[in-house]
């Protein structure tokens, strides 16, 4: 959850009995627009509402693919109860706190990959990467559900995993060893026609999208590059305002070009493997995602551009339904401070010049290969 409320504990909250086991389930109760109740029965994080930082609770974004979506919430809906407690006389802090309190039981459907710290640079990133020969892109797509003839060719016969990749509202700087922005992906892996789906998030910093993403792509798809990501031109160096948004749309685009089969298997193996994407049977080395680690994404100047206080929301690899209010809704409005502002300022410079030198130095590798 990123939100700046509360301290936050857990109760559960049980509803019908599944495959011999008492499964957590969360009650929430709405009015709709034309004031008629409705019940709703949540089993799994994120739920895919988000909300204004303001009482009532009324739900004014939906994230596509989520639970909320599945259920039928609806845009403007207004949360009257939550596990049965109303909200009538609640600050929206109390609210924030008692739906958080609710829902943590609630089945994590979320896994998340450890930062590489210990490779920061493009270089260290890129020799930590599993690499592979070309010949075994087809056993090595196999193993993340992907079906290919070949290192240039895609199985016909056998429809593809739909890919859906987004970031998570925030980005966050680390100062270990070197002082470097993070920025979340979010990813999602849906197979078998909704039989399966894995979700996943992992962080990158934007030299590391740029050169071992964007760069590969570009170069494959050559001049048929604009048609698929004509309206999704990648963010610029140095990370200036509306990076988030660039990268946001570009993975977009990305996902499409993917599904469309128009990058060859070996190109979409290396992508998997940059994102770290999880295999079929992969269950372990992997961590769930913290209310920690989820405000801190959230806490930071890039989370200000769409501020909620309670946003129930780690899952949306589409564009989201709803328009983002720039209206009095926003009464809570993200603020850096002095300090982190100069920070940001001093740092902007020397990243850019690093992704340079990144960039320069992987382009040289790759000529020498």
């Amino acid at each position: 959850f990123g939100t700046s409320h509360g301290r936050w504990a857990q109760r559960a909250v049980l509803g019908d009995l599944h495959c011999g086991e008492m499964e957590p389930q969360l009650k929430l109760v709405f009015y709709t627009n034309t004031g008629k109740e409705e019940t709703k029965f949540f089993t799994e994080q994120p739920l895919g509402l988000q909300f204004p930082d303001k009482m009532p609770i009324v739900i004014r974004r939906i994230r596509q693919g989520s639970q909320a979506e599945q259920l039928g919430v609806e845009l403007g809906w207004t949360m009257q109860s939550i596990g049965g407690r109303q909200l009538d006389g609640m600050t929206i802090a109390q609210a924030c706190a008692t739906l958080h309190e609710a829902s943590g039981p609630l089945r994590r459907c979320m896994l998340v990959r450890k930062p590489p710290l210990d490779a920061q640079s493009v270089t260290k990133l890129s020799a930590k990467l599993h690499s592979f020969e070309e010949a075994e892109s087809v056993p090595l797509l196999k193993r993340f559900g992907y079906a290919a003839l070949s290192a240039k060719s895609w199985e016909t016969t056998v429809e593809l995993p739909e890919l859906h990749l987004g970031m998570i509202d925030g980005c966050r700087e680390i100062s270990n060893p070197r002082h470097h922005t993070w920025y979340a992906i979010n990813g999602k892996i849906i197979t078998g026609k909704g039989a399966t789906t894995r979700q996943w998030l992992v962080e990158r910093r934007l030299a590391h999208i740029r050169t071992l993403l964007h760069h590969p792509v570009k170069q494959e798809l050559g001049k048929a590059y604009s048609h698929h990501f004509e309206k999704a031109r990648f963010a610029c160096h140095g990370a200036p305002p509306g990076t988030f948004t660039r990268i946001a749309s570009w993975l977009a685009a990305l996902s499409k070009a993917i599904n469309s089969k128009a990058l060859p298997p070996a190109l979409v193996a290396s992508i998997l493997i940059f994102l770290e994407a999880p295999l079929l049977d992969e269950t372990a080395g992997q961590a769930l995602l913290t209310d920690e680690s989820l405000r801190a994404l959230a806490s930071n100047e890039e989370a200000g551009r769409e501020e909620e206080s309670c946003k129930q929301d780690f899952s949306g690899n589409k564009s989201p339904q709803g328009a983002d209010d720039e209206s009095d809704d926003h009464t809570t409005t993200a603020t850096t401070t002095t300090a982190t502002t100069a920070t940001t300022a001093a740092t902007t410079t020397t990243e850019k010049q690093e992704e340079e030198e990144e960039e320069e130095q992987q382009q040289q590798q790759q000529q020498q290969q």
